[in-house]
């Protein structure tokens, strides 16, 4: 599997994200909304935030790859912990094998590989600047 594949995992990782109704009304707004990690400092708040972490070889078939993605999601102001948890509730539901089945790709979360634990959210520096994170695994073979 080549690099371009994970590429296009990742591009349609963030098209889905950007696509559900959910997270457009919990964030507000539809542009904007989901923002590489290196890209967070100029992001409009609240918003979800990316990286992918690692795509190593994932099974027995040659092109597969088990990719692992960290979300963050970043709220500030009154109910900012209680959106946190739903933003990451809805990122959680939103990614599934038959949108990348759509998006011309054979992916799937890996059941029981997320490692959010809901209500675990911090919050970061001075501001009321909320976050909670979630690190997601995918087997994606093509």
């Amino acid at each position: 599997m080549a690099t371009d594949v994970v590429q296009r995992f990742v591009e349609a990782t963030v098209s889905i994200l950007r696509a559900n109704t959910t997270i457009q009304g919990l964030l507000g707004r539809t542009t904007g909304m989901v923002r590489a990690w290196g890209d967070i400092a100029e992001a409009q708040l609240p918003v979800i935030a990316y990286l992918m972490v690692v795509a190593g070889r994932g099974g027995p078939v040659g092109d597969t790859r088990r990719v692992q993605m960290h979300f963050s999601a970043l709220v500030e102001g009154d109910g900012a912990a209680a959106k946190c948890n739903a933003l990451l509730e809805a990122l959680e539901l939103a990614l599934t094998q038959p949108l990348y089945a759509a998006a011309g790709l054979d992916a799937a979360p890996i059941p029981g590989a997320s490692t959010r634990l809901p209500g675990d959210v911090e919050r970061e520096g001075p501001r009321s600047l909320w976050r909670a994170d979630v690190d997601m695994e995918f087997m994606v073979t093509k």
